[in-house]
């Protein structure tokens, strides 16, 4: 929202909407959407931390709306001619040498290719979408298409499963879900006429995003295996990827622990999966006594990528602003609502219970 208010035109859109403006100021001043009910947590250290970090926040937000819709800033709508193109802004031949980064430098670019490929989603919509409230609406509208065909596709028992057998050495690909997606072919229930992937019928703004992590994820494997590469800078390249894993992570932790978890459970970000994705991948595995040299530098066992992390090897500085959330995640947790039930049988009532849990 900060964003939207600062620099995505939400102030405008807000004093050009008395609805949207009414909306939003209540929100903000409203007193019972920003108490913590006190008969829930008591004498809960943590909470009251996170609690006081989300009430500094909102007094931001606050004033930052306040300030805005007195003298809103007006930002150049783009030319066509110098609008973003998807080509330019996935250029990841602009980086500079990956070994003159550090940690905190390598996550920085990923992302800011990630937030370009993003800022695609709301280009590709054509010149209408000139405002940042009728991008969004496009954009959600995208992301409804979408359920909807994840939706029949799941209502398929089979058709989630791969044509190929996927086999069980050691140097196959790990499936995820941007492979998945690449891969297994629609359901009769969307066309028995069609074969194609699933990943062709997706709308063209998430294909961009899902497109940018395979660009990205090579660009990642080719610094790791590249050719006539001496060990000591292949096992620096390696060490320098775990420890933008831990930036990643760190950056997640909200809270921000003394001593967080790998396994901890967040929000999975763009760039960490795509780190985590090439580490992964069989051309990095082929190289297992460079990551078995690694490993035992950082102290910790090789056998896998939580293991390597288990000791974090490099403690970055606590940074306040946010990764870009992996669409892949997002995807994810799209599917696994839909797979839910709508109904809950019970053995008292035939009927069955609405199952709210679904959160439609």
């Amino acid at each position: 929202m900060i964003e939207w208010l600062s620099s995505g035109g939400g102030s405008q859109d807000i004093l050009d909407d008395s609805a949207l403006y009414r909306a939003v100021k209540s929100f903000l001043e409203s007193p019972s959407d920003h108490v913590i009910p006190e008969s829930q947590y008591r004498d809960d250290s943590e909470v009251d931390e996170c609690w006081a970090n989300l009430k500094s926040r909102t007094l931001g937000l606050s004033t930052l709306f306040t300030s805005q819709t007195l003298r809103s800033n007006i930002s150049k709508t783009p030319t066509p001619e110098h609008r973003t193109t998807p080509s330019a802004s996935m250029n990841v031949v602009d980086l500079r040498d990956i070994d003159g980064m550090t940690p905190e430098e390598l996550v920085n670019h990923i992302n800011a290719m990630a937030t370009a490929a993003f800022c695609n989603v709301t280009e590709e919509a054509g010149a209408s979408a000139i405002t940042f409230r009728n991008s969004l609406t496009l954009f959600w509208q995208d992301l409804f298409t979408t359920a909807a065909l994840l939706e029949i596709q799941g209502a398929d028992r089979t058709a989630w499963f791969l044509s190929r057998d996927v086999g069980s050495s050691d140097d196959i690909e790990i499936q995820n879900i941007y492979l998945h997606l690449a891969e297994v072919a629609q359901s009769p229930l969307i066309s028995e006429l069609s074969q194609e992937p699933l990943y062709r019928l997706l709308p063209p703004a998430l294909r961009s995003c899902l497109r940018a992590h395979h660009v990205l994820r090579k660009w990642v494997v080719s610094k790791i295996v590249t050719p006539r590469l001496g060990s000591q800078v292949r096992q620096a390249r390696m060490e320098l990827l775990l420890r933008a894993v831990e930036v990643c992570r760190d950056r997640s932790d909200f809270d921000h622990s003394q001593h967080p978890s790998p396994e901890r459970r967040c929000i999975r970000t763009f760039v960490e999966f795509v780190l985590t994705s090439a580490i992964l991948s069989p051309e990095s595995r082929l190289y297992s006594r460079a990551w078995n040299n690694v490993a035992f530098a950082r102290r910790a066992g090789s056998e896998t990528l939580v293991a390597m992390l288990v000791k974090p090897n490099y403690r970055p500085s606590h940074n306040t602003s946010e990764l870009i959330t992996d669409m892949g995640w997002s995807l994810e947790r799209m599917i696994e609502i839909l797979s839910l039930p709508d109904v809950l049988k019970t053995l008292t009532d035939s009927s069955g219970l609405i199952n709210f849990q679904k959160r439609r």
